[in-house]
């Protein structure tokens, strides 16, 4: 799953977000806590990733109304490569397979 950045100008408390199959979306706080949030279809999601303000709607929408668990505390030191890890091992634990890429593949 890709992790998509939300500018500082958008959002001081949300800094990514992603979204995967069926309806997870994954949500990286500035301070460091990754949430994990069920029942995101396609449509909220996207409206919740374009919105002008996105903590007011993630406030409005998805707070408190829709399934989450907390998947880390803290900052990962290498977020990428920690974050993927983490998205994916909760997408593993509801049975969903992320593919593998092979980098640099040359094909």
């Amino acid at each position: 799953m890709e992790m998509i950045p939300i500018p500082e100008e958008r959002s001081t408390q949300i800094e990514e977000v992603g979204h995967s199959c069926p309806d997870l979306c994954h949500v990286q706080f500035r301070r460091g806590a990754l949430y994990e949030f069920r029942e995101i279809d396609s449509d909220l999601f996207q409206q919740f990733r374009d919105s002008a303000r996105p903590g007011e709607f993630f406030r409005a929408h998805i707070k408190g109304k829709k399934p989450y668990q907390k998947i880390a505390a803290k900052k990962p030191e290498t977020r990428t490569d920690e974050i993927v890890e983490l998205v994916d091992a909760a997408l593993n634990r509801h049975g969903i397979e992320t593919p593998q890429e092979e980098l640099n593949s040359g094909e």
